[in-house]
Order: structure tokens, then C-alpha cells, then sequence
């Protein structure tokens, strides 16, 4: 029990933050709301994806599909009950909406880290013959809104930030915030990718550097070959508690992050 309502708090940080979603699809008869996605702690090369959706059809399953059109099947849920068939209020319900229809669950994945989720695959069950040819058909449901900016030489995507960590044990903690980010070089040279070059400005119009203080992560100084991408994780260290990011800026380049954060 201590386990779902550690996810259910995720969900709530999640969808108060991201405004790709809610993202929604159907086949006439099946239909699903994706409320929000949740990222987990990345342990070795994968990472606990889990999906808050709503569907007006109990059995069913999903399956992640990444940019590369690789399928990733659902974790069996860990309570003991049946995976794909969970009815509401059996541990993992979330409430209901406006529509009394659907019901709301979040599902598990685990992917690589690497990996970037481009659609949502939902395949609906028919053990009992309640449904048609056309209305058991399997539908996707296309991840849309990602942020981007460009000009003309270097893209930067941005896919969303992690809940901030405290740095300091201090009554009042500094946090740090993690930004995922996806840099693409379209210029005809050779592009020197550094964490510091990237600042993020808060609501105050504070602005603290990338890699501050030699935190670096995985990533120090990366050389980008014309044409080549790399999707990373950018440290933003040593914020006040009280600071909320507002702006990413890169070079020329400024993006507006508020909606995610």
C-alpha cells in the first residue's frame, strides 16, 4: 500500500507540471486518455516508465514503442493480480472523472535509458467476444508537445524535469534539478557541447549554470559530429527552494520550460 501511494504522489508532481498531456486516441468502441508519464530511478541501463491512463474498456494491454519502433510489454503488476485486467479500485485506481466510464490506472514499463517513447500502443482483449472485429483493433497513441527550439544550426528537444533533490542539509535546503534534454547538431562543423554553456533562469530571473561547481554527471564535453544528436541529462545544482524554472537558454537559443516545472 505504502508503494501505490508513493506512485499515485508521483502522479499528482507529474501532471502538474507537463503540458503535452493529456493525450488521447481510440478505435470507435476502445478509448484512452494518457494523463501523464513518470520516470523512475534509473538503475544500471534501464528505467521504470510508468503510465497514468484512463480507458472505458477493462481488459486490455500496452506496450511502449520508442523512436527506433521497438516494442516494450507492460511488468507484471506486483500485487498479484492479473496484469492487463486490473479492475478500479483494486490497488491501482486513481479516482474517477468526469466520464464514470473510464477507469484509471498507471501501468509499468522498464526501458532502456537511452530510449526515447514516441507512441503508445493499446491493444484491446476480447476473452469473452463482447467486441467487434474493428472495435478489438489495436490504436496508438502518438506522444506530441515536446518542446524544441532552433536556429537552423542546433535543435534542442526538451523532454521533461525530474522532481528536485536536496544538496544541503541545511534548514533551508538548496535542491538541484535534473533536465532532459536531446541537442541535435545541423551545422556543417564540428559542435563542442558543454553542460555549463546551458543556463536556466528562474522566476526571479536568477540564473544558474549547467555542471555548476564541477557536477558534470555523465557528461563533460562532448563533440558533435554535423547531422549527430545526444540525449542527456543536464545537472542544475545549488537552487534556492524557492526557485522555480521558468527559462533553458542555450547560446541564442531560449525556451520557455514553465509549464514543466
Amino acid at each position: 500500500m505504502k508503494k501505490i501511494l508513493i506512485y499515485m504522489c508521483l502522479v499528482f508532481i507529474f501532471l502538474s507540471s507537463v503540458d503535452a498531456f493529456p493525450l488521447s486516441g481510440g478505435n470507435g468502441k476502445v478509448n484512452a486518455t494518457v494523463f501523464g508519464t513518470i520516470k523512475g530511478e534509473i538503475e544500471g541501463d534501464i528505467v521504470p516508465i510508468y503510465v497514468d491512463i484512463g480507458v472505458n474498456y477493462e481488459d486490455y494491454n500496452l506496450v511502449l514503442v520508442d523512436d527506433d519502433d521497438k516494442f516494450y510489454s507492460e511488468k507484471p503488476i506486483e500485487d498479484g493480480s492479473i496484469n492487463g485486467v486490473n479492475s478500479c479500485g483494486l490497488g491501482w485506481w486513481t479516482g474517477w472523472g468526469e466520464d464514470e466510464g473510464f477507469c484509471r490506472e498507471v501501468r509499468e514499463f522498464e526501458i532502456p535509458s537511452t530510449a526515447t517513447i514516441k507512441r503508445l500502443r493499446v491493444e484491446p482483449k476480447d476473452s469473452n467476444g463482447w467486441l467487434k472485429p474493428e472495435e478489438k483493433a489495436p490504436f496508438s497513441i502518438n506522444w506530441e508537445g515536446i518542446p524544441e527550439v532552433s536556429d537552423g544550426n542546433v535543435l534542442i528537444k526538451f523532454y521533461g524535469a525530474n522532481k528536485p533533490q536536496e544538496t544541503s542539509h541545511a534548514p533551508a535546503k538548496r535542491v538541484s534539478w535534473v533536465f532532459e534534454l536531446k541537442i541535435t547538431n545541423n551545422g556543417t562543423e564540428n559542435k563542442i557541447v558543454r553542460p555549463r554553456d546551458f543556463i536556466v533562469r528562474d522566476q526571479y530571473g536568477w540564473q544558474y549554470p549547467g555542471g555548476e561547481r564541477g557536477y558534470w554527471g555523465e557528461m563533460d564535453e562532448t563533440q558533435l559530429l554535423p547531422g549527430e544528436s545526444m540525449k542527456f541529462d543536464l545537472n542544475v545544482i545549488n537552487l534556492s527552494p524557492l526557485s522555480r524554472p521558468v527559462e533553458l537558454r542555450y547560446e541564442n537559443l531560449t525556451m520557455d520550460i514553465s509549464a514543466w516545472t
